[in-house]
């Protein structure tokens, strides 16, 4: 089989969907650049050469598209998932990283990095509820003199981060932790300057609006927070910043925008009188920027 041949074959099988052409053209290139190897620069001259794949090659293509008209998300297909200049190795184990946690680490980037410090500043640096670690790993790039740690009680999650920081080259340090059960039995000397976190907010009225990719196959600790008080994420990290943050240290937190309100409040009861938010690009409240 020519690739041009296996493209109409995965046309065909996705217009059945009500897949737009565009959508399908980034889908086939997404699979074929993985297979391949290759740029999708690289992959059109295969177009233009006439090139022939091999059994192996179209069996892998048809198991991916397989599980991907199953719904499973092409980042797990893939098993790997962009974010923020770099690639992160992603399975079933850990959430899969999204646009808006990358626009909050865009935040701690632009407020505590430029050009004339990048080198010379060293920070104590904490990720909670780390997942993947590409919030850590990320900002270990951006902040190569200072010290990052990243938490979750995930040990699975753990594993997939521990990956990703050997995959990244990356100097971070891994802890589990559970933020609400462990947190009075915590203890330590080591203060942060800065403690960013993406902590578990989908409510689950909110269930019926997810889509199946999401709800089917990514973690439900990494998405749900808790029915009967769901702020308790940010109740236990509030708790844990005023204790561990440094003098003027700051804390950067993503929120479920349908709870805005409350984590205001539930933040300045807690005794943080400087709250700034920051929106998506959905135009929706996203990112909270916290300090005494």
């Amino acid at each position: 089989m020519k690739l041009y041949e296996l493209y109409n074959f995965i046309c065909n099988k996705l217009s059945f969907k009500k897949f737009t052409l565009n959508y399908i053209d980034n889908v086939f290139f997404l699979f074929a650049c993985h297979i391949f190897k290759c740029s999708r620069i690289d992959l059109r001259f295969k177009f233009l050469n006439n090139t022939s794949l091999s059994c192996s090659k179209i069996m892998i293509f048809k198991k991916y598209l397989h599980e991907f008209l199953l719904g499973k998300p092409i980042q797990y297909i893939l098993k790997k998932c962009y974010f923020y200049n770099s690639y992160f190795y992603v399975d079933k184990r850990c959430f899969i990283p999204r646009q808006e946690t990358e626009e909050m680490v865009n935040w701690v980037i632009i407020d505590n990095c430029n050009n004339k410090n990048k080198y010379n500043k060293n920070y104590n640096i904490l990720d909670i509820c780390t997942g993947s670690a590409c919030i850590a790993i990320t900002l270990s790039q951006q902040f190569p003199y200072s010290n990052i740690y990243a938490y979750d009680i995930s040990h699975e999650a753990l594993e997939i981060a521990l990956i990703n920081k050997f995959k990244n080259k990356s100097n971070i340090l891994l802890k589990q932790l559970d933020i609400i059960n462990n947190i009075d039995v915590y203890s330590s000397d080591l203060y942060f300057d800065i403690i960013v976190s993406n902590p578990p907010y989908i409510l689950i009225n909110e269930i019926q609006a997810l889509k199946k990719s999401v709800y089917n196959y990514e973690p439900h600790t990494s998405l749900f927070t808790y029915q009967h008080n769901p702020l308790i994420f940010y109740e236990h990290i509030g708790y844990f910043a005023k204790k561990y943050l440094t003098n003027n240290g700051l804390l950067y937190i993503e929120i479920n925008p349908l709870l805005y309100k409350e984590i205001c409040f539930l933040f300045k009861k807690l005794g943080y009188n400087n709250i700034a938010v920051k929106k998506d690009y959905q135009n929706h409240n996203r990112v909270m920027k916290i300090s005494i």
